[in-house]
């Protein structure tokens, strides 16, 4: 009341919660600095006594005001295995930001050009070493979270294998087009050896459809890319014969949102890369 009487209008950090605690109000209309602030953790109802209260908002000096919306947290990268994931406590900490999936995790001009990526956005799961980048950005995301996403192409080092893990018997719901343009539902799997085709509904390594061809080696593989679409991709094999196939990681409707639809074929085409580059090294 007594901001309201005032003619008081304090700025409001909106999105930004981490600036402000729950405090007990006293009659005099000022918080009651006697009593903690409300644990983050704890319910309303198990705050203070049995009685009833009121409650106000204050804010936290320490936590404000919050860091504005551009690009901030420059940092080095130098140890094996991090992650967009792993540098978000660090800056967390250093810059008070709020939940990870409000940012994203951008790359420099120059590193976007030598490494050939779609966009300078890339996957908070990816391994940076590997990449060899001096440094990254971690950007707050837009409110049309569709318009950032639709440049990120997950890399396949997301997906980090081991040659046993690699091994393993998998797959995937795909729509398979054919050299005649033919669209058909299809269970992908791969295993250390093939690949392997059958009808949705059988598991593909063990179907006995009369599929004409049901499983093709990995070795036969010539080449595979992505494709522009979220959940395209391309494999050209050299056995039977020489035939270009496009798949679809699933239907739109199967995907869901288009993260899940560029995480799939990436997936896909991270392990069978691995397993081509096992099979070079045996």
């Amino acid at each position: 009341m007594s901001h309201l009487q005032g003619g008081k209008r304090p700025q409001l950090y909106y999105g930004h919660p981490e600036c402000y605690e729950l405090r007990l109000h006293e009659a005099n209309g000022y918080p009651d600095e006697d009593f903690p602030a409300l644990d983050r953790s704890r319910k309303i109802k198990n705050f203070g006594d049995n009685g009833n209260h009121e409650f106000c908002l204050c804010e936290r000096p320490e936590a404000c005001p919050p860091p504005d919306g551009s690009p901030a947290a420059l940092t080095t990268l130098g140890m094996d295995g991090t992650t967009g994931k792993d540098l978000l406590p660090m800056l967390k900490k250093k810059h008070r930001l709020p939940m990870l999936d409000e940012y994203i995790l951008k790359v420099t001009e120059a590193d976007k050009l030598r490494l050939d990526l779609p966009s300078e956005i890339i996957d908070l799961e990816t391994n940076l070493k590997p990449l060899g980048l001096q440094e990254v950005t971690l950007a707050r995301t837009t409110e049309d979270g569709d318009a950032v996403s639709k440049n990120v192409r997950p890399l396949p080092s997301t997906f980090m294998y081991n040659d046993v893990k690699a091994a393993m018997y998998k797959e995937w719901t795909v729509i398979k087009t054919n050299k005649y343009g033919k669209r058909q539902h299809r269970m992908l799997g791969v295993d250390s050896h093939k690949v392997y085709n059958s009808k949705v509904g059988e598991r593909a390594m063990i179907s006995r459809t009369n599929i004409k061809v049901a499983e093709r080696p990995i070795s036969s593989i010539t080449w595979l890319r992505f494709l522009p679409g979220p959940c395209d991709f391309q494999i050209q094999y050299s056995q039977p014969d020489e035939e270009t196939i496009d798949y679809s990681a699933a239907t739109a409707y199967e995907c869901g949102t288009l993260v899940s639809m560029l995480m799939l074929r990436t997936e896909i085409v991270a392990k069978i890369k691995y397993i081509q580059e096992m099979h070079k090294r045996k």
